[in-house]
């Protein structure tokens, strides 16, 4: 997996766990509930989501890299061979909940 892909799988799992899961840990007054409730509805829902988490799909309006987004060495680390790299990204919580509620899915 190239950086640029390693980056945008972030993005997408970013999104997902604000939606699906929600964040755990986080600054204080940041939204921690998954906005999404409904555990079922990424399967009933599965022409939405594939379209929605497609490559250049609508998910991306609702997040980005935090900072300029280049990658900071002591993010880089190797891992089994293989080079684990960390990011941040930043997403829309406002703005993704109003979305999926104009569609429906909330």
């Amino acid at each position: 997996m190239s950086q640029f892909e390693a980056i945008n799988t972030a993005k997408l799992k970013a999104v997902d766990a604000i939606l699906f899961k929600g964040i755990s840990m986080g600054n204080a007054g940041c939204p921690s509930n998954p906005i999404i409730n409904d555990v079922t509805l990424k399967v009933r829902e599965k022409a939405f989501f594939n379209n929605f988490f497609e490559k250049n799909g609508a998910y991306n309006q609702f997040v980005t890299l935090s900072g300029d987004g280049s990658i900071q060495p002591n993010d880089r680390v190797k891992v089994a061979g293989k080079m684990k790299i960390g990011v941040y990204v930043v997403v829309n919580h406002r703005g993704l909940k109003a979305y999926m509620e104009k569609n429906g899915t909330c």
